[in-house]
């Protein structure tokens, strides 16, 4: 099983791949039935969901692993210099904004 990032960079490479398909073609997003094409569907056009998965991808690099096992961002507010564990609530959250729920894989 993976967790929520290797889903999340699957969904966000889909979205782009269909966008760019899409962008100068009349059809838009008619490519698969997956839940993260159901997510971005409704975005309204090409360029809007290569703006949201541009800003998807911002958040994700501004919250990798550290490379010890915590998010390189947060920080536990009482302890400051104590990082929480990655992939932490900000990524979980965007993956499950994307449609990642729990114990699924990519």
């Amino acid at each position: 099983m993976t967790g929520p990032v290797d889903w999340l960079e699957q969904a966000l490479k889909t979205a782009e791949d269909d966008a760019r398909y899409s962008e100068d073609r009349s059809v838009f997003f008619d490519v698969s039935d997956d839940a993260a094409v159901d997510h971005y569907r409704g975005a309204g056009s090409p360029s809007t969901v290569l703006r949201l998965v541009t800003g998807a991808r911002q958040i994700l690099a501004e919250h990798a692993n550290d490379g010890s096992g915590d998010c390189r961002a947060c920080a536990d507010p009482c302890e400051p210099r104590m990082a929480l564990p990655w992939p932490c609530r900000t990524v979980r959250l965007l993956a499950e904004a994307w449609g990642w729920e729990e114990g699924e894989s990519c």
